[in-house]
Parts: C-alpha cells; sequence; structure tokens
C-alpha cells in the first residue's frame, strides 16, 4: 500500500481556518492507535492546549468585532435621532417646528457625541436619554412622528453596547497571548513538528500511524484548498 504524505498546511492559513483544523487533528490523534507513543504525546498535548487558547483569543476578537459593530449602530440611531428632529425644526407648520425646537434644547447640549470616545459617548448618551425621559419632553415627542421610535432605536443601541463591552471585559479578565501569536506557535507545532513526525511514523511505523496520517492529509488538501480559493477570489 502507498505511503500517504501529510502536506504542511498552506502558510497564509487564518487564525480562524487554524482554530477549526486543530481540535480535528487532535480528536483524530486521541482516537488512533498511536496515542500511546511517547514522542507524539506531548507534541499534542502542547496542540490541543495552544488550539483551545487559540480558539479562546479567536472568540475575543469576534467580541471586540462585535463592539465595533453596536458602536456603529449607535451611532447611526443617534445620527438618525438628530436628523430628524433637525428636519422638524424646520417643518412650516408651528406645532411641529415648535416641538423640535423644544427638544433641541436637550440634543444641541450632546451633539457631536458620537466622535467622542467610547465610554465619553456611552457617559452622553445615557444622559441625553434621561433628559429626553423627563416630562416635559413627553408632549413634544409625541408631537413628532417617528421620534419616539427613533429614541427607542438610541436606548437599544446603547443597552446593545454596553452588553457587548461586558463580554469584552470578561473575556479579557482571562486573557493570554493574542489570537495572533497563539496562531504562530501553533502554525509551527503542527507544521514543523506533528506533520513531519507522522510522515516518517506512517512510512515505517504500523498501520496505526497510516490511517491517521491518511486522515489528517485529507484535511489539511481540503483546508489548504479553501486557503488557495480564498486568496484567489482576494478574501
Amino acid at each position: 500500500m502507498t505511503t500517504t504524505t501529510i502536506s504542511k498546511l498552506h502558510f497564509h492559513l487564518q487564525n480562524a481556518e487554524l482554530a477549526d483544523f486543530a481540535p480535528k487533528l487532535y480528536s483524530w490523534y486521541a482516537a488512533s492507535a498511536a496515542a500511546g507513543d511517547v514522542i507524539l504525546k506531548p507534541m499534542m498535548s502542547r496542540e490541543k492546549e495552544s488550539g483551545d487558547a487559540l480558539l479562546t483569543a479567536f472568540k475575543r476578537q469576534k467580541i471586540v468585532s462585535g463592539l465595533d459593530e453596536a458602536d456603529k449602530a449607535r451611532d447611526e440611531a443617534t445620527v438618525s435621532l438628530y436628523a430628524v428632529v433637525d428636519g422638524y425644526a424646520r417643518f412650516p407648520l408651528a406645532e411641529k417646528k415648535s416641538a423640535a425646537v423644544q427638544l433641541l434644547t436637550v440634543l444641541d447640549k450632546y451633539r457631536g457625541l458620537t466622535r467622542q470616545s467610547l465610554n465619553k459617548q456611552s457617559t452622553e448618551t445615557m444622559s441625553l436619554l434621561e433628559d429626553l425621559a423627563k416630562d416635559e419632553f413627553v408632549s413634544s415627542i409625541k408631537a413628532l412622528d417617528g421620534v419616539a421610535d427613533l429614541i427607542a432605536k438610541v436606548s437599544a443601541a446603547q443597552a446593545a453596547f454596553r452588553a457587548e463591552e461586558a463580554r469584552l471585559v470578561e473575556s479579557k479578565a482571562g486573557a493570554g497571548d493574542n489570537a495572533t501569536t497563539l496562531r504562530k506557535k501553533l502554525f509551527s507545532l503542527i507544521n514543523d513538528d506533528i506533520i513531519p513526525y507522522l510522515n516518517i511514523a506512517a512510512k515505517y511505523g504500523d498501520e496505526g500511524y497510516a490511517e491517521l496520517a491518511r486522515k489528517i492529509a485529507a484535511e489539511v488538501d481540503a483546508t489548504n484548498l479553501k486557503v488557495t480559493q480564498r486568496l484567489a477570489s482576494g478574501k
């Protein structure tokens, strides 16, 4: 039977792709006859530890991305509120214009808050919402179609941002190396140590190594193909 040779992982493998590959590699190893190999065992222990750490770090990166998206949604809701009330302030109907002008006594105090730092924007947004919730502005808000809904959207966006912020703080509490650093370590371990060893073991060892090598080789080829296709598409 022809010996299967495992190719090395593509250099341009991304964090997410490696985080997906690593647990498969360990799972196949743990269920194979090679699990008792005294040389492979410490390498695979490090592989699992690094793979778990990379997955955790990658999830933390996604939380940061989620925070950026939450901030963007908050900005959009805030800008929409200001745009609508500013429009009503130029409305030809006196009732609409008067109600808008009253709301602008509050909104003008916070104008430009979307350009503030994230923490200051949160503080000012909460203060803005508290001011708009006062009894003296209830009738003005009711008089302007859509404004109550826009205020509710700002409030919901602020709550969503705070929720993402709390998740980020929680994730940082147990943070270790970042995903890029972990990727480099894990990538090197797999390509420079584990794959070369398994190629030799598959060639000179028993069928258990060869079977493991075939599974890993197929997954490496499939993963590398995805990377090649991604690069070809410019992503």
